[in-house]
């Protein structure tokens, strides 16, 4: 199978953003922010495209200006999958509410593009946090708190011990916690 655009709807896109695959390939994410640099490779095992974000939200009319790192949309059969893709040097609760923030970023930014490409929306979502410190333990108690017989823990500890985050229009999305350095990550149709 290969992705169902024309020439011409591929030719709407700046490949340093967009990038295309007919076929299982291997991508890469690269972090730009100095002081957090990383790669972090995906094994991606169907047609896909990747949405590369610039240093600055490329789409200006939205109010959201934040946007997570990358977008990969894979072909599973008809149905298209998402995976949101954020790479941090270290991950708490403050950090954690920026990811989510700019998870819904790269969402309107995906809906923006399918709906020029013509394609339907994704039938399922991932998101992919790359990190290399995980701070949730040593993060101060917040006001929103959910008690656990371990104890209380943050609101966004509680997302992400659970790997679920709620996203708009999106409840319940996984989250497939990575570490810097833990080789390629596999992304494929379920």
């Amino acid at each position: 199978m290969t992705i169902p655009l024309t020439p011409a709807q591929r030719a709407l896109f700046n490949p340093t953003y967009v990038t295309f695959s007919d076929g299982p390939t291997s991508l890469n994410v690269v972090e730009p922010e100095p002081s957090g640099a990383v790669t972090v490779d995906f094994a991606v095992a169907a047609p896909s495209i990747r949405l590369r974000a610039p240093n600055k939200n490329n789409l200006y009319w939205l109010r959201n200006q934040c946007c997570a790192d990358a977008a990969i949309l894979i072909w599973c059969g008809d149905d298209i999958h998402l995976h949101l893709i954020e790479l941090k040097k270290s991950i708490g609760a403050q950090k954690w509410n920026e990811i989510k923030v700019q998870f819904a970023g790269m969402l309107a930014n995906v809906d923006a593009m399918i709906g020029t490409m013509r394609l339907p929306r994704p039938v399922h979502v991932t998101c992919h946090v790359a990190f290399q410190n995980d701070n949730f333990a040593a993060s101060p108690i917040l006001t929103k708190v959910i008690n656990t017989p371990a104890g209380a823990i943050p609101l966004g500890g509680a997302e992400w011990a659970a790997g679920k985050v709620d996203l708009p229009d999106w409840p319940q999305v996984a989250i497939n916690k990575i570490v810097w350095g833990s080789g390629p990550t596999p992304i494929g149709c379920p």
